[in-house]
């Protein structure tokens, strides 16, 4: 399974590409910190784009 990371606040980014390696995934969610805003939509378009970009058969996105 490979999980990509978006992070968000005011503006939405792609904190990490799709990627199988939990070592690299743990070290990218550490590093997020929190700020003004929650632009939640433009958190979902950017996870969306990252879907659509993607030829895996079973696509999920979570949302917390």
């Amino acid at each position: 399974m490979e999980i990509a990371i978006v992070s968000y606040n005011s503006t939405a980014t792609t904190t990490q590409i799709f990627t199988s390696n939990s070592t690299t995934l743990k070290s990218k969610i550490n590093q997020i910190t929190a700020s003004d805003g929650t632009n939640i939509q433009a958190g979902i378009k950017t996870a969306q784009s990252l879907l659509d970009a993607e030829t895996a058969e079973n696509e999920e996105l979570f949302e917390d």
